[in-house]
């Protein structure tokens, strides 16, 4: 049980045993990689964005989230820009 304690969350004798067997079982069925790596995952979801009218900005610091009347409205960028969006996605918490 131990080769695979990192997908437990925590160690494998505090985990309850439907872990065990959902683990045991994904990897007996075998486990799922993307072909051509895990970088196709972004790649492919902000082409999809994209192309749906959508922006994708990285490595861009957030100074905070821009809101009006209680809704989101948009964000304030810490390089002083201020980006207008209908809708924000943000690990924020």
């Amino acid at each position: 049980l131990k080769y695979a304690w990192g997908d437990y969350g925590t160690t494998p004798d505090k985990a309850p045993f439907v872990t065990h067997a959902l683990l045991t079982m994904h990897y007996t069925n075998g486990a799922y990689y993307p072909m051509g790596g895990p970088s196709e995952i972004p790649r492919r979801i902000s082409a999809v964005v994209r192309d749906c009218g959508g922006d994708i900005r990285v490595n861009s610091g957030v100074e905070r989230i821009w809101i009006e009347q209680n809704r989101v409205a948009g964000v304030y960028l810490k390089n002083g820009a201020r980006i207008r969006a209908q809708n924000v996605i943000s690990s924020a918490g």
